[in-house]
């Protein structure tokens, strides 16, 4: 699974050349064994041919001139020779009943008898046939009568126990021996078909290789055509679960894959409109809420008992402090601010630099180098709420950048007295204070963590909360 690819390309890529390859390997199979059947029936029957045509001449012609016609007739490859007996000793049924009926049908009546055999030929049988048609060459030189061995071939196809063929790489052997109508001699033909070429030559090989090379080539520019907009969309999905709203991807590709986009493009300018709505009516509600706080404020303030109009306007601010910070923490949900490529470093030293100049105790060690995408504002404010809070609870405030498994880490430690485990998770809700460390007095209202998950989630990162011996550790997490 290790050469797998895990991306859809690599894949499909990968998939259509193994089905390419496999079909190209079988059809070429096919080929390869179609051919060699065919040059085995060529070869079969021309000798049958051949053989009919000799003996068709040796019906038609006086015998003085049958040993010039079959030694013209014979080849080092294909030899001739009359004996009194046939070459081929006769068995209870044919040793290859199909070419005997094609020998049959084409001798007709221009012979007595027939037999014909074959088998798979080596070396020695291709050297032992040069040599007997060498031998019969001289003879006749010398004046001699085309008349051999009674036996015919020292090994016949038919003693040899292969009278039929089954390797079609092979050289073949065939030999018949036919009596004609008018003669008083068997005339014996003996041949061996070299085996067929090897399907692998050169030209075929460049043939296929140009062939594969191409349709490779081919293939994986039409798949990196279709995937190109997958890819575009995922990078457009990333980007706006990051909070960059402005992106909208071109409708193009195969017409799947063009739906897929049209659909994701309907979805975010629904998801857009959706939250711009609920965000301006909340803008709204907030903006008629200021009405009625600000009557009921100056109300208060005419109360004669001073210990009631204290208590009064005390929960005024506060339901005034609640309304602002729930606008915005829905304001940050919402907010259109274009992500832009950030140094780190730069903006945690500034925001650090803002609370020295008010006096508060905050170290920097700022020096990674790392650059993220990301709204520059939203993580200013992410950072001061979780800064203002190591003020208030620990009294000073530790801020580190580095690099952490591939991703930056903006880690704030302060000294103050922890927050229970069990409640960890609790405290990143809206509206959760933690009252047994966490003075309401000097506490705020439980949205500044709130308001600091929500930003990192807008940006793909994570923040994450766990105690110290002594103190806290926030730490914010961003892709670089």
């Amino acid at each position: 699974m290790r050469l797998w690819p895990r991306r859809l390309a690599g894949q499909l890529t990968l998939a259509i050349i193994a089905v390419l390859v496999a079909a190209q390997a079988i059809t070429l199979f096919l080929l390869v064994d179609e051919r060699r059947v065919a040059l085995r029936a060529l070869s079969q029957r021309a000798l049958l041919t051949r053989t009919t045509t000799i003996v068709r001449l040796i019906n038609e012609t006086p015998a003085a001139y049958h040993t010039d016609i079959v030694r013209s007739a014979s080849s080092p490859q294909l030899r001739f020779w009359l004996s009194r007996d046939a070459a081929l000793k006769p068995m209870p049924k044919p040793a290859n009943p199909r070419l005997d009926r094609v020998l049959r049908r084409q001798l007709g009546d221009s012979a007595r008898a027939s037999r014909v055999a074959i088998a798979d030929a080596d070396a020695d049988d291709v050297r032992r046939l040069w040599r007997a048609w060498r031998q019969d060459i001289r003879q006749t030189r010398r004046g001699g009568r085309n008349v051999r061995r009674e036996s015919g071939p020292p090994r016949q196809p038919a003693n040899r126990g292969q009278l039929r063929t089954n390797d079609p790489r092979r050289a073949l052997q065939i030999a018949a021996s036919v009596l004609p109508a008018n003669g008083e001699r068997w005339l014996n033909v003996e041949t061996v078909v070299p085996a067929p070429a090897p399907p692998w030559t050169g030209r075929l090989l460049v043939v296929l290789t140009a062939t594969g090379v191409l349709t490779i080539l081919l293939v994986v520019l039409l798949v990196r055509r279709a995937m190109r907009p997958l890819g575009e969309l995922s990078e457009a999905a990333e980007r706006f679960g990051t909070g960059d709203h402005s992106v909208v991807v071109a409708e193009r590709g195969p017409e799947d894959v063009r739906a897929t986009i049209r659909a994701f493009n309907t979805m975010r300018t629904r998801l857009v409109e959706f939250v711009q709505s609920r965000t301006r009516m909340l803008a709204a509600v907030s903006h008629d809420l200021r009405t009625p706080l600000t009557s009921m404020r100056l109300r208060a303030e005419m109360v004669d008992d001073e210990r009631i109009r204290e208590k009064l306007c005390t929960s005024l601010e506060e339901m005034q402090e609640m309304v602002e910070a729930t606008l915005s923490f829905v304001r940050e949900d919402a907010s259109s601010e274009a992500a832009q490529d950030v140094q780190l470093d730069t903006l945690v030293e500034t925001v650090c630099a803002d609370f020295r100049d008010m006096g508060a105790d905050v170290a920097t060690n700022a020096s990674s180098g790392l650059i993220a995408h990301c709204r520059p504002l939203a993580m200013r404010r992410a950072l001061r709420n979780i800064i203002e809070n190591a003020l208030k609870y620990g009294h000073f405030a530790r801020v580190d950048v580095a690099s952490v498994s591939g991703s930056a880490a903006i880690s704030v430690t302060d000294g103050g007295p922890g927050i229970p485990d069990d409640a960890l998770e609790r405290v990143l809700q809206p509206f959760v204070r933690i009252e047994e460390s966490r003075s309401r007095a000097t506490g705020g209202i439980g949205m500044g963590l709130a308001i600091a998950q929500s930003i990192m989630k807008s940006h793909g990162g994570e923040l994450a909360i766990e105690n110290l011996d002594a103190g806290l550790k926030v730490s914010l997490r961003l892709p670089v």
